[in-house]
């Protein structure tokens, strides 16, 4: 007999992040936490900054876009830091953070498929999934 709650193996951001931080010059705080839909485009970003002297503070889908805050003191690199920060967030605007397909900018967290299968899903995509 199988749990449904365990055929979704829920996705570890931080762990994710570390392993793509592991030989980069990119440390990361333990405030790392966005939707499996979104590793793509976090991956993307590392690719993009990996060789800078930075430190993630935050990485979160907190506001419904990937929000990253970083701290920028061991790096002369701030401009093109941003605009990958910027890149990711505009991307995140038009990715499903549940599933990582295409969903229009105005729609919420998810793509209107996933949204559709909410309840399948066990989750909204809404500050209702907090509790």
């Amino acid at each position: 007999m199988s749990d449904s709650s365990n055929q979704h193996k829920k996705f570890d951001a931080h762990a994710f992040a570390k392993k793509l931080c592991a030989d980069k010059n990119v440390s990361l705080s333990s405030s790392i936490q966005f939707r499996e839909g979104w590793k793509g485009i976090f991956e993307t970003f590392i690719q993009e900054i990996g060789d800078y002297s930075i430190r993630i503070e935050e990485a979160t889908d907190e506001y419904r876009f990937m929000y990253i805050e970083v701290d920028l003191r061991q790096t002369t690199m701030a401009k093109k830091i941003y605009y990958q920060i910027l890149r990711a967030k505009d991307t995140s605007l038009q990715t499903c953070a549940h599933c990582g397909g295409e969903k229009r900018a105005n729609e919420k967290l998810f793509c209107p498929i996933c949204t559709e299968n909410a309840a399948e899903l066990k989750t909204t995509g809404t500050w209702l999934d907090e509790f």
